[in-house]
């Protein structure tokens, strides 16, 4: 498993790799983990002589270093790729996932407003407008303690992405443990009270209608957590359905804290966007490349394998030992 973790020195960041370190200890392969510091741009114009220009190149240059260098206690050890660039946080952290090949983007946030204060504010934005690879957040110092097997929270609503977000439990089962427990939940429009409040001469129609919709409700729910479900009961996982009626955002957020959920995962959308802001536990968003969708598909055919889901690399191999972006391995 290939993990790219951007970090900017901040404590959400030196949460983030303090998680990813802990499940990296309970893997029985080690992934490969990159770490990532952006640095601004450097300016070609506006600066005097060749001389000035390069002592801002390694001013920029040494304090990616020094927030790289900073961050490696914190590792605990696990063998750490480390790069630093230069430019925009979510184009850099957008083109290293695909050089890099990641299998997961490990990010942390500051748990203000959610997705909207990752790192600088609109880099967040940019991350997820720009990637197509799982995308992991880590709410300030909120992260389960390290545990051998995860207790997932997976929000589905009844599109391939709940697919998608099934089989990439699978296919990383070693970063959720070896017998992780999964409650794929579907949240359904709360009929009842609007039901309730137009009910008012009209109690035979509208007890008409309740049962209707009941009836149109189970079948949506059904459809919605059934490929989610066998996808993750071939793979031998203990998986359970569970229903809700209400808001999304706030139904998903209150199963996770009653039943001790210690991760969620959910599908790109505005349900994952308010999640970010609700929610403690580590948030699993789900991307998928615009063409592995196909409208007119009549199963479900997204693949299982790492190498033909997301990842265009023809060869993935470690990281080169150095190179002008500053890459180097390290072992702490």
């Amino acid at each position: 498993m290939r993990i790219l973790v951007p970090v900017d020195g901040s404590i959400p960041s030196r949460s983030v790799l303090q998680f990813v370190s802990g499940r990296a200890k309970q893997m029985p392969v080690m992934p490969v983990v990159q770490l990532l510091t952006v640095e601004p741009p450097v300016p070609s114009s506006g600066i005097g002589t060749m001389m000035e220009l390069e002592a801002v190149r390694s001013a920029f240059a040494a304090e990616g270093e020094r927030v790289l260098e900073s961050l490696l206690p914190i590792a605990g050890g696990i063998p750490l790729y480390r790069a630093v660039v230069y430019g925009r946080p979510g184009e850099e952290i957008a083109n290293a996932s695909d050089t890099f090949c990641a299998d997961l983007i490990a990010m942390g946030t500051h748990g203000r407003t959610g997705a909207s204060r990752l790192f600088i504010g609109s880099t967040s934005h940019s991350v997820l407008a720009l990637v197509e690879r799982p995308l992991l957040l880590i709410k300030g110092t909120h992260f389960p303690e390290p545990t051998e097997n995860l207790h997932i929270t997976v929000a589905v609503d009844g599109s391939k992405f709940g697919s998608a977000a099934a089989k990439f439990i699978v296919r990383s089962r070693d970063f959720f443990g070896p017998s992780p427990t999964v409650d794929v939940v579907s949240v359904l429009p709360d009929m009842e009270r609007w039901l309730t409040n137009h009910s008012v001469g009209f109690e035979s129609m509208v007890d008409k209608t309740r049962d209707r919709w009941n009836e149109e409700a189970d079948v949506l729910w059904k459809e919605a957590v059934a490929a989610p479900l066998e996808i993750l009961s071939r793979a031998g996982i203990d998986a359970r359905g569970v229903k809700y009626f209400g808001k999304p955002a706030e139904k998903i957020a209150e199963h996770a804290r009653k039943t001790g959920g210690n991760f969620l995962q959910a599908v790109l959308g505005s349900t994952a966007s308010k999640l970010c802001a609700v929610v403690d536990q580590p948030l699993l968003i789900v991307r998928m490349p615009s063409g592995a969708l196909d409208p007119k598909a009549e199963k479900d055919d997204l693949p299982m394998m790492p190498d033909a889901d997301w990842d265009v690399c023809a060869e993935r191999s470690e990281p080169p030992a150095a190179s002008h972006h500053g890459e180097t391995p390290n072992q702490h």
